[in-house]
C-alpha cells in the first residue's frame, strides 16, 4: 500500500505518516492518495484544508517626554510598538509596566513614581488571534531633590543669630533626609544635620555666601542652593576730648572720632559720667 501526499503548495509527500514545512502562511488544500497491494485507488482522495499562520514578530522603544537625558521618576515616558505581522496585522497590545501598572493600545504612556529597575512586557495579538511577547528591561533614575531656604534677619549685624530654614527643600519622588550647610564658602560643611532649621553666628560683618546641598532617602544630591548675605558691620566707637584733666566747672569739647566700616553713623549717644 502506498500513501501519496499533495500539501497544496506544489510539493508532495509520502508514506502512512509525513510531515512538512510551509514557507508561506496561507490556506492550503492537503488531500491524500492510497494505493493498494492490487493497484486499487482510492476515490475520492482525501482533502483537508490547512491553515498557516506566522507569529507577529514583536519590538518596542522607549523614549521620555521630558527635556531629561534619562529617565527618571515621575517623567512621562512613551512605549512604542515597533511589532509586524508577515502574514496579516497586530489587532491589540497589550503593555506590563513592571511595577502592576498596564496599558494599551500602540503606544502608551506611564510614569513611574520611584527609581528601579523595571521589566516591561509587550503582548501583541494578530488578525488570526496568534500571540507573541517581548521583554526588556528599563533603569529609572531617581530624580535629584530641590535645595531651597529662607532667613532672618534679612541684615543681621555683626555677632547677632541668623535663623536658617531649609524646609522649603523638597524630592519630588521621595523625602529630604538630611541638610549640609557652608557658611563661609570654601567649600567645606560647616553644619550637617537632619532638621531644616539651624541657626549661625557671623563672628564679623561682610558680604557672605551661603550654600546648601540637601540629601534624598536614596543617597542623591541636589545641586547647590547659594545667596548672598550682608552682615552689618558693628560701629567702632571712639572720641578725643580737648582735656581729660579738668578742673571743677571747666568746660571740656568732646569730638567724635568713630567710624562705622559698613556704612554711616546716624546716631550718638554721649555718657558722661556724672549722670548726664
Amino acid at each position: 500500500t502506498s500513501f501519496v501526499w499533495d500539501f497544496g503548495d506544489e510539493t508532495a509527500g509520502k508514506g502512512q505518516k509525513t510531515s512538512h514545512i510551509y514557507v508561506k502562511s496561507g490556506t492550503y488544500m492537503v488531500s491524500l492518495v492510497v494505493t493498494d497491494d492490487a493497484g486499487a485507488v482510492s476515490q475520492p482522495k482525501c482533502e483537508v484544508p490547512v491553515i498557516v499562520n506566522y507569529q507577529p514578530r514583536v519590538d518596542f522603544s522607549v523614549r521620555s517626554l521630558s527635556l531629561n537625558r534619562v529617565l527618571q521618576s515621575l517623567d512621562a515616558i512613551e512605549f512604542i510598538d515597533e511589532s509586524y505581522d508577515p502574514d496579516g496585522e497586530i489587532v491589540a497590545w497589550c503593555w506590563g509596566f513592571g511595577d502592576g501598572e498596564f496599558g494599551e493600545g500602540h503606544t502608551a504612556l506611564h510614569t513611574y513614581r520611584h527609581s528601579g529597575e523595571y521589566i516591561i512586557a509587550l503582548t501583541v495579538i494578530d488578525d488570526n488571534g496568534e500571540t507573541a511577547s517581548q521583554t526588556q528591561s528599563l533603569r529609572i533614575e531617581n530624580r535629584l531633590p530641590v535645595a531651597r531656604f529662607d532667613f532672618a534677619p534679612k541684615i543681621p549685624n555683626e555677632g547677632e543669630q541668623v535663623t536658617f530654614d531649609a524646609s522649603v527643600s523638597y524630592d519630588e519622588d521621595g523625602a529630604v533626609v538630611r541638610y549640609e550647610w557652608d557658611f563661609n564658602t570654601d567649600g567645606l560643611i560647616d553644619i550637617c544635620t537632619e532638621q531644616p532649621t539651624v541657626s549661625y553666628t557671623f563672628p564679623k560683618g561682610g558680604e557672605f555666601e551661603v550654600s546648601l546641598r540637601v540629601i534624598d532617602a536614596e543617597g542623591a544630591t541636589s545641586y547647590p542652593f547659594s545667596t548672598m548675605i550682608d552682615v552689618n558691620w558693628k560701629p567702632i566707637a571712639a572720641f578725643r576730648a580737648t582735656s581729660f584733666s579738668l578742673n571743677e566747672l571747666e568746660e571740656v569739647s568732646f569730638t567724635d572720632c568713630s567710624r562705622d566700616p559698613g556704612g554711616a553713623i546716624e546716631m550718638w549717644r554721649w555718657d558722661f559720667g556724672d549722670g548726664t
